[in-house]
């Protein structure tokens, strides 16, 4: 990331009345994540996004995850699909969060095909 200061007129005139901090991102790389589902020990499903999916079930696993998973340990994760970007990640979340129990279910078998989103 490369950081400099911008001169900036507020005023409209010519006269320079203050800085502004500018950024400026070179190269930096994607940011990847994986969707994932976990089944609950009361048999329902929860949907994520995170980068490590064994770190994040850990982290469910120990009780400091979503507020959902709490009174529902222990989880296990069942489907993971990725790595993906970090915006086409939290669109394929919310596209699988529509799906049906049912849907959800074949899905995880393998017996249904959901295309990505575009």
């Amino acid at each position: 990331m490369v950081v400099g200061w911008s001169r900036v007129n507020t005023r409209g005139g010519p006269e320079l009345v203050g800085l502004q901090k500018i950024t400026q991102f070179e190269s930096m790389p994607a940011k990847r994540a994986f969707v994932y589902i976990l089944r609950c020990a009361d048999r329902t499903f929860y949907i994520g996004t995170a980068k490590n999916v064994q770190l994040r079930l850990a982290v469910h696993n120990a009780g400091k995850g979503a507020k959902y998973t709490r009174p529902r340990l222990p989880v296990r994760v069942v489907w993971q699909e990725g790595p993906l970007s970090l915006t086409r990640a939290l669109q394929r979340e919310y596209q699988l969060k529509q799906l049906t129990r049912p849907q959800k279910q074949a899905l995880i078998r393998g017996r249904l095909k959901v295309p990505r989103p575009r």
